[in-house]
């Protein structure tokens, strides 16, 4: 009787091992999660930072020089071409003014007496007294002393400061916009000096003005990339400003010299802006924007979620479980990726199972 009851008690203990033997072994292998790679399209795309500017700015400059004298426009104005900006007055020294005056004076003698010298030949040439050859000698000596006292007179007022009105074609001190467009920017205020533009000078900016219906898109592009992109294709434009709001464009230069910025060779590159007619505001001159191109694009290639592929050097390789569960590593040889997908050429194919991982 005995002898049963340790038989039966033998009996549990072994069975009750068999099962924690078990639970131990099945332990040690937890589930792993797979996945397949399969096929889809994948379509590499960079991000260039730049700005939107006006495709024409034109900087408008006097062809005098002092101080300026008066502002007849402000900022954000829509301009003509010839409408006047600003007028300069001029800081004349005293002894040239006064040999200004001193020509002036003397033209005006002189003018005063040829016109006299004309009236009286004119009178003559009517009566048939002198000859039509003597009379034209004293029409020409009229006109030059004429000229040459307008000139001297228009050099005093312009020396004198003597204004008289806002027309550009009257005086020469006006300036003038040289086409149309909105005033962005003046830079010299009421009683700043003015140096004009010469050969040796390019002159002080009185204003700015461009056309904001034209605008462009402009940045730089890492020489690894631009051998992608081609002209006349379409990008996005995602303007920080407006909540990321994303504008079409069309790349229409890329430049042809590289310059080196930040320790890289970079390419300028200039896109048409296309402004949508239900844009929600308005589109500002140096808004800044980031380009988005596609710079190369596969369709129906092999592909795999990036985070399920290990990195080693250059080496990639993915895990792929046994019946056992155990894990075992195979390289494969990878191409473009997306960001999240990544184009798989060898090592495995839609019948492989590949561990998952949920982040890499």
């Amino acid at each position: 009787m005995k002898t049963a009851k340790w038989i039966i008690i033998l009996a549990m203990c072994a069975f009750i091992g068999y099962i924690v033997y078990r639970a131990v072994e099945s332990s040690k292998y937890d589930p792993v999660l797979t996945v397949k790679p399969e096929f889809r399209d994948i379509s590499r795309t960079i991000l260039v930072p730049g700005t939107i500017m006006p495709s024409k700015e034109i900087e408008i400059k006097s062809n005098i020089s002092g101080v300026l004298d008066e502002l007849f426009v402000q900022i954000g104005q829509e301009l003509q071409k010839g409408q006047v900006i600003a007028r300069i007055r001029i800081e004349t020294n005293p002894v040239e003014y006064q040999q200004l005056q001193k020509r002036k004076d003397v033209a005006e003698t002189q003018f005063k007496n040829s016109q006299a010298n004309y009236n009286r030949s004119k009178l003559l040439y009517d009566q048939k007294v002198i000859a039509k050859a003597d009379f034209e000698k004293e029409e020409t000596s009229y006109l030059l002393a004429k000229a040459e006292y307008e000139s001297a007179l228009a050099e005093w007022h312009l020396a004198g400061n003597y204004f008289q009105n806002t027309d550009a074609n009257s005086l020469h001190n006006m300036v003038v916009a040289t086409d149309n467009g909105t005033l962005l920017e003046l830079p010299v205020r009421k009683g700043g000096p003015v140096m004009s533009r010469g050969t040796f000078s390019e002159g002080t900016t009185v204003a700015r003005i461009a056309s904001l219906d034209t605008l462009i898109f402009r940045g730089y592009v890492a020489e690894a990339d631009v051998v992608f992109l081609k002209e006349e294709t379409m990008i996005q434009l995602i303007v920080g400003a407006m909540n990321n709001y994303k504008i079409p464009g069309m790349l229409r230069l890329i430049a042809p010299k590289g310059v080196l910025r930040e320790g890289i060779t970079k390419f300028e590159i200039e896109a048409e802006v296309i402004i949508p007619e239900e844009l929600p505001i308005m589109i500002r001159a140096g808004f800044s924007a980031t380009a988005e191109m596609i710079v190369e694009s596969k369709t129906g290639v092999l592909a795999l979620e990036e985070k399920h592929l290990n990195f080693s050097g250059d080496s990639v390789f993915v895990e792929i479980p046994d019946r056992n569960g155990k894990l075992g590593k195979t390289m494969i040889v990878t191409g473009i990726s997306d960001g999240i997908y990544t184009e798989i050429i060898s090592g495995v194919d839609t019948a492989t199972v590949i561990k998952a991982y949920e982040n890499n």
